[in-house]
């Protein structure tokens, strides 16, 4: 019996070592490989991470948790790295910190994409930054949706900022995707590049500003509110 104890003690204590905890409905990570590690235990019952550090990110983590609305509590940290950090296919609420990337690429990128009929929440207390360097000569965009979505969903609440905000892929011909604008997006490029189908609600609240405000060659854009300006030279456009 005292065997059996300390067996069981001498797992509690190297359990209590571990960089991933979860409590009743919350993991606290303070890696880049507790916070995947978090991501793949994470069950509809236990749905939250919460950082407890910083991260840095040296490669893109994909989050497909079928059944689960993952939320990722920043815990007023940040999430950094210099590509593309998340590829999405399943509900997933960001919050409390602050998502960074400083790219130095030639190709076009995004932070995150989105992918089949993924879904996206930044809430108000989420920034975004999605910044390239000096030597850069790609672009890279906060949020993208990918040529592969079908009744994906992205809300802005929070702010993002660096040189572009979202994207709809130009392949998508389905008009099921949405994107829903109530925080703000101020960058130096494109506040949002509307190529593919979908429907984009920018709510009062809202402010997007960026070199354009907003471009839009598919699908619906319905102005309820909110305030978009242009930085930018005037342009002449040719259906």
């Amino acid at each position: 019996m005292k065997k059996v104890l300390a067996t069981v003690l001498a797992l509690v204590m190297a359990l209590a070592l571990c960089s991933v905890s979860w409590a009743t409905e919350s993991a606290s990570v303070n890696s880049a490989d507790a916070l995947k590690s978090a991501i793949t235990a994470a069950t509809a019952e236990n749905n939250t991470i919460t950082l407890t550090d910083n991260v840095v990110l040296s490669e893109s983590v994909t989050i497909n948790k079928s059944g689960v609305n993952l939320v990722i509590d920043l815990g007023g940290k940040k999430i950094s790295g210099s590509s593309q950090l998340f590829d999405i296919y399943s509900p997933v609420t960001f919050k409390n910190g602050t998502i960074d990337v400083t790219y130095n690429g030639s190709s076009s990128i995004c932070v995150t994409w989105l992918n089949g009929g993924a879904k996206l929440a930044l809430e108000n207390s989420v920034t975004v930054n999605a910044a390239k360097s000096a030597g850069a000569t790609g672009s890279v965009f906060a949020v993208g949706f990918w040529s592969d979505c079908d009744g994906a969903e992205l809300t802005i609440n929070g702010k993002i900022t660096g040189d572009n905000g979202a994207t709809i892929n130009g392949n998508i011909t389905k008009n099921t995707n949405k994107i829903s604008v109530n925080g703000t997006i101020d960058v130096t490029e494109h506040a949002l590049y509307l190529a593919g189908n979908g429907t984009t609600d920018i709510n009062n609240g809202a402010s997007l500003k960026g070199d354009t405000g907003v471009e839009i060659r598919a699908g619906v854009l319905n102005i309820n509110g909110g305030t978009i300006t242009s930085t930018g030279a005037n342009y002449n456009v040719t259906s």
